[in-house]
């Protein structure tokens, strides 16, 4: 947001923006683009998309809980404890 402020509400150039705050072309571009066809909306932060997760928060937990129970185990057998 506040490199698109800087070039839409300051006046900079985008190639002064980009320098001094280590942006790609490409993106603050992209940005300003989005912000003229939807306004501010269109910067907001919002959740990266993604493939949606084969478990459910239980069987994460079952997961790991059984990870860590299968390595105690293996660590007893190894050192002869179990």
């Amino acid at each position: 947001m506040i490199a698109v402020r800087r070039v839409v509400e300051d006046g900079e150039r985008p190639s002064e923006v980009m320098r001094s705050l280590g942006l790609c072309r490409t993106t603050i571009y992209r940005w300003l683009r989005a912000y003229k066809k939807k306004g501010p909306a269109a910067l907001l932060l919002r959740k990266a998309s993604g493939p949606r997760p084969k478990l459910n928060a239980k069987q994460r937990q079952n997961k790991v809980i059984r990870s860590f129970r299968d390595k105690e185990t293996g660590n007893k057998l190894k050192n002869g404890n179990g």
